[in-house]
């Protein structure tokens, strides 16, 4: 039963071999830069990109929430080292490195320098410039009636204090998601006419 796809893909005819190398090769492009991801950074929601893009696009968006650059899922936990990937990658670069050929040499000190600055930064503690240790999240308490805290402070998150970037009031840690959203409300304090306005400004 395991070796079932290895003794498959052994007897396939070199165009089917092709298409699925390239769908591979395909895998380990980032979505973001369109170039190889010598260090895949995988979101929560299954997504890669590369270390250098996501550390960018966190730091463009330190106004909002942080999301993922193609689904906009919320980023609550840092993401992680995509380990196969990087494998993958390495392999298929120790496997057709030609040392006279200038174009593979600058891919190969583009891959050294890239590694590098994901180490340099993961041993000073500084990955993504530090976003997910300088930020908490919003948390819904079930026990207070569902009152939003921050998660590093506890201090009531309220919507309409809440400015300059969703931070909190309290600690000023950024808040890198909303607990249940912003335009939630009750719909039993409002008359019928007021309902009306809510929706249209919503």
């Amino acid at each position: 039963m395991g070796d079932e796809l290895h003794n498959r893909l052994l007897h396939q005819n070199d165009g089917t071999k092709d298409a699925i190398l390239y769908k591979i090769i395909e895998s380990l492009v980032c979505s973001i830069c369109h170039d190889y991801m010598f260090v895949p950074m995988m979101t929560p929601c299954g997504h890669n990109y590369c270390y250098g893009c996501l550390n960018t696009w966190f730091a463009s968006n330190t106004q909002k929430e942080l999301a993922c650059p193609q689904c906009r899922s919320d980023i609550t936990t840092i993401p992680a080292l995509n380990t196969t990937l990087q494998q993958y990658l390495s392999f298929i670069l120790e496997k057709l490195r030609d040392q006279n050929d200038e174009s593979f040499k600058k891919l190969l000190t583009t891959k050294t320098k890239e590694e590098n600055d994901y180490k340099n930064d993961k041993e000073k503690d500084t990955l993504f410039d530090k976003v997910f240790k300088n930020s908490a999240l919003a948390v819904a308490d079930d026990s207070d009636d569902g009152i939003t805290r921050c998660s590093n402070c506890h201090w009531e998150l309220d919507p309409d204090e809440v400015e300059d970037g969703n931070v909190c009031p309290h600690c000023n840690a950024r808040i890198r998601n909303y607990a249940g959203g912003r335009d939630e409300f009750d719909e039993e304090e409002y008359s019928e006419g007021e309902l009306d306005e809510i929706r249209e400004s919503m």
